[in-house]
């Protein structure tokens, strides 16, 4: 639609009463992307420093379930824990399994 279309000259309102509306629309809908645009960036942002953290061994990081078994630990975990490996450590916290 060309912008002559949207302009009223007559008066001294500048849009239309309903071409006002599809643009209180258009700028909500506009509002809204840029929130969610910024929302998953700082989402991504997070995750990377989540494994940063992780994948630098500084913080001891484990996963486990509800129940109290422990499925997951990184090396920092081990260590704090005084634990030499991950097959002694599977052995005893997560039944066996690897």
């Amino acid at each position: 639609m060309p912008c002559s279309t949207w302009r009223n000259n007559l008066g001294p309102n500048f849009f239309a009463p309903g071409r006002i509306a599809v643009l209180k629309v258009l700028a909500s809908q506009a509002a809204i992307s840029l929130d969610n645009s910024r929302l998953y960036r700082e989402l991504q942002n997070g995750e990377a420093e989540i494994l940063r953290l992780v994948d630098a061994n500084i913080v001891g990081i484990f996963i486990w379930e509800l129940e109290g078994q422990i499925l997951e630990a990184n090396d920092a975990f081990l260590r704090i824990r005084g634990i030499q490996s991950v097959k002694i450590f599977c052995q005893v916290a997560c039944g066996g399994r690897i």
